[in-house]
C-alpha cells in the first residue's frame, strides 16, 4: 500500500488501478483509507476485475507492441525489468510486468471510450 501511494504522490496519474480479484479487492478500500490518511481526497481506486486467462489478455498486447503504440520511459529500471519480462513471455517465470500494462491498457481505454465490455469478458467498476 504504502509503495502505490508513494507512486500515486510521485507520479499524480489522472486513474489508479487496483486488481480485484479474489482476495484483492480488500486492497482498493485499503488504498482509499491510506489516500485519505495522507490528505490524498480526491484519489478513488478503480477496480479491475480480470476473468480471462491471463495469458490471454497478455496476448492483446502484442498488436500494439508490434505497431509501438505502447510508449515507456527509456533508460529505467522499471522498464527494463517490463521490457524483458515481455520478451520472455509466456515462457519466462514472471509475468507480472506484462499482466499490470495489460490492464494499465485497459483501464486508460476505459477512461476514453466510457464503460465497456472488452471482449474478453472483463469489465471495470469503481
Amino acid at each position: 500500500i504504502a509503495d502505490g501511494v508513494e507512486h500515486y504522490r510521485q507520479f499524480r496519474p489522472h486513474a489508479f488501478g487496483v486488481e480485484a480479484n479474489q482476495f484483492q479487492e480488500l486492497l482498493g478500500r485499503e488504498f482509499v483509507e491510506e489516500f485519505r490518511r495522507q490528505g490524498l481526497l480526491g484519489v478513488n481506486p478503480w477496480l479491475i476485475d480480470n476473468s480471462a486467462n491471463k495469458r490471454v489478455r497478455i496476448r492483446r498486447l502484442g498488436p500494439l507492441l508490434a505497431a509501438r503504440r505502447i510508449r515507456m520511459k527509456s533508460d529505467c529500471p522499471s522498464t527494463r525489468l517490463l521490457v524483458h519480462q515481455l520478451q520472455e513471455f509466456p515462457i519466462g517465470d514472471h509475468d507480472d510486468g506484462p499482466d499490470a500494462l495489460e490492464m494499465a491498457i485497459r483501464l486508460a481505454e476505459e477512461l476514453l471510450a466510457g464503460s465497456h465490455d472488452d471482449g474478453l469478458g472483463n469489465r471495470l467498476h469503481v
